[in-house]
């Protein structure tokens, strides 16, 4: 068992400070340092954790760090049916064989879904995998058979976590693990999964890089960037913060001009729209007919509700932006963390707890300094 641990520990675990746990009654997530719901303060992800869940008693799931991944996740989610998971993933699988992708390794979620996983021995930069995830979905032509409700979802991210394959769907009781399209998604017991996992092999993230046309430039050393991943995994943003790309500026205008591109996002795309019109200083009916405007030039695979219901709801989304006063903020929201950033804190601090410490300080820098950056 322990060698099965060190193995999944490998593939998957660029931190051990942020992690979730699904127990029968749902899940949770620990941040290491935070207190938990019985008032304790919760530890670092052991390996007496990754014990249990191999053995069914629960089950682990992982998060990606600030800026980097070991691996990237498709996944497949479709509680209307199993069989259109498997046509999904299927499709997925054919679209990464057609690019040359074919270190990708396929494991049972235990309920209405797959996970389909890469695995990098140099690292990934969050940002790049997301872009991959979002070319190869665009490529297989899946998005027209998605909603809502069934969908293909990006992981892992620092606040997108996934399970861990061979341990045990707490609801369902189902095993999760390993499959192949060659065997008709068929899934492995415990034992084959066990050997299987051993079999799995690590891609460069140049070839992802070449597939997206985009060029690395950062010299970080993998060793230091993961050891600084895991220092700072357990920083948990304060509430007022509200650090999200869906609340930014420079995001409403992207949708303003290039219109919605991912489907189950037009709710969100219209409120923070109205927010970005109502900052630039329409009144209410401007806004309104705008959002109206905007909404009828948007192509209809990338919203599942109805067009009178997206028009309902604008009218809805208006009169709740204007009269309980929802505004965006400019400039010091941003909070991103830059390589450079990152690079620094590794160079000026040597031990863990100084790296936790001073990235916690920038983040909250960020957040509080004024127009001219003082904090």
């Amino acid at each position: 068992m322990k060698e099965v641990i060190k193995k999944l520990s490998e593939l998957y675990i660029i931190q051990r400070g942020h992690y979730l746990i699904q127990y029968k009654e749902g899940y949770t997530q620990y941040n290491a340092g935070q207190l938990n719901k019985s008032g304790k303060r919760a530890k670092a992800l052991a390996d007496w954790q990754f014990e249990k869940h191999l053995n069914g008693e629960f089950t682990v799931g992982t998060f990606g760090g600030k800026l980097k991944s070991k691996f990237m996740t498709f996944d497949v989610d479709f509680p209307s049916g199993l069989d259109m998971a498997k046509w999904i993933t299927y499709k997925i699988s054919k679209t990464l064989d057609e690019l040359g992708i074919h270190n990708y390794y396929i494991n049972f979620s235990g309920n209405k879904g797959y996970h389909i996983d890469l695995f990098f021995d140099d690292l990934i930069s969050i940002d790049h995998a997301q872009r991959f995830f979002d070319y190869v979905i665009q490529r297989s032509g899946v998005l027209p058979h998605s909603d809502a409700g069934n969908k293909v979802e990006f992981r892992v991210t620092d606040k997108l976590g996934v399970k861990l394959p061979l341990g045990t769907h707490q609801k369902t009781r189902n095993y999760c693990g390993f499959c192949t399209v060659n065997h008709g998604l068929k899934v492995m017991g415990r034992e084959q999964s066990e050997k299987y996992l051993f079999t799995i092999e690590k891609m460069k993230s140049e070839q992802i890089l070449k597939i997206i046309q985009v060029e690395d430039t950062d010299d970080i050393n993998t060793v230091d960037m993961i050891k600084t991943e895991d220092a700072i995994s357990p920083h948990k943003p304060l509430r007022n913060y509200d650090q999200s790309e869906d609340y930014s500026i420079d995001r409403a205008i992207d949708l303003l001009q290039n219109g919605l591109k991912v489907q189950g996002s037009r709710h969100n795309s219209i409120l923070l729209i109205g927010m970005y019109l109502k900052y630039c200083g329409l009144d209410r009916e401007q806004c309104d007919m705008e959002l109206h405007l905007w909404m009828d030039k948007q192509k209809a695979e990338y919203y599942s509700s109805d067009l009178d219901e997206s028009h309902k709801d604008i009218d809805q989304i208006v009169k709740d932006i204007y009269e309980r006063d929802y505004n965006l903020r400019a400039g010091n929201k941003d909070l991103t963390v830059t390589f450079d950033e990152i690079k620094w804190i590794m160079k000026s601090c040597s031990e863990k707890n100084q790296k936790l410490i001073t990235y916690a300080m920038l983040i909250h820098s960020k957040r509080h300094a004024n127009m001219q950056g003082v904090f």
